[in-house]
């Protein structure tokens, strides 16, 4: 396996990371908030000029495809669609509830929450016992606190805002090393996405705020 090129746009500050089998080469982060169109390409840019990289050294292009911010989601999509479809390369999609798996307990029942809106929350359940997985959904901080109670569940965020508002809430970092396991789990298995079908795991509706017309 070679090096693999991970683009995420999902949250409010984009992340590009190249991978080899051994760990990171390069990465960039932006600082501003919710510029990834002003960014993501520089940072591409960069990255494979520092490491002397060309499309053609890429095993695969991997996606962080959400839930998250529509626009975010659909320029780090798009785009990655595009440097596919131009240099041939294969493309893969992960979800945030995959990456917050990977990064937890195994052997108990784990509540996954990503923040959405105000009191909205994408929610998913993972029960380990015969590796039941519950569907993704979107809920209030109120159902959460009762499935919690309900099913014993150790909850897990991946974002600080998130911590305060509910009881015994573990905070998962976005590890590098944890990103490269996952991705190349995905391309050892060949889960490649479908270029022309591949759409942003968006989950939620749009949201549209009233403007007062003149």
């Amino acid at each position: 396996m070679g090096k693999i090129l991970y683009i995420d746009t999902s949250g409010k500050y984009s992340s590009i990371i190249l991978f080899d089998p051994l760990g990171v080469i390069a990465q960039r982060n932006s600082t501003a908030l919710n510029m990834h169109a002003q960014t993501l390409n520089i940072h591409i840019e960069e990255i494979l000029h520092e490491t002397q990289t060309t499309w053609q050294d890429l095993e695969a292009i991997a996606v962080m495809n959400g839930p998250g911010s529509y626009t975010g989601l659909r320029i780090g999509l798009s785009s990655a669609k595009g440097f596919c479809y131009a240099h041939d390369i294969p493309l893969l999609l992960f979800n945030r509830f995959q990456l917050m798996q990977s990064n937890s307990a195994t052997d108990t029942e784990n509540g996954y929450i990503i923040f959405a809106r105000e009191n909205e929350f994408f929610f998913q359940v993972q029960h380990t016992q015969g590796q039941e997985i519950g569907l993704p959904t979107i809920v209030n901080s109120e159902e959460i606190t009762r499935i919690q109670k309900e099913n014993s569940l150790h909850l897990y965020a991946d974002d600080e805002l998130v911590i305060p508002l509910f009881d015994n809430v573990k905070l998962l970092q976005a590890d590098p090393l944890c990103i490269k396991k996952l991705v190349y789990a995905g391309f050892a298995e060949n889960n490649f996405a479908n270029l022309m079908h591949s759409e942003p795991f968006y989950l939620k509706n749009v949201h549209i705020n009233k403007i007062n017309k003149l």
